[in-house]
């Protein structure tokens, strides 16, 4: 193993890797369970696309963190 400035380098007779920190956005957004409001977000776009609008009801109960969540999505695309 190898410090790097992004990371840690791991190297094996098979393979070359680099081990790095998953920003905090996208953590939030994609992590199972997670109830940050990116992940909120998240979840309404997809229940959107499968035309349920479930969780769309959830994410219009909470307006004020409307803009943290777009904020997450964004970074972790």
């Amino acid at each position: 193993m190898f410090p790097e400035i992004d990371g840690l380098r791991i190297i094996t007779s098979k393979s070359n890797s680099i081990l790095r920190r998953l920003p905090e956005a996208y953590v939030n957004v994609f992590v199972t369970l997670s109830v940050a409001p990116g992940a909120m977000l998240y979840a309404a776009y997809e229940s959107f696309e499968k035309r349920n609008p479930i969780e769309d009801d959830d994410l219009r109960s909470k307006k004020d963190d409307l803009a943290m969540a777009v904020n997450d999505c964004l970074q972790s695309g």
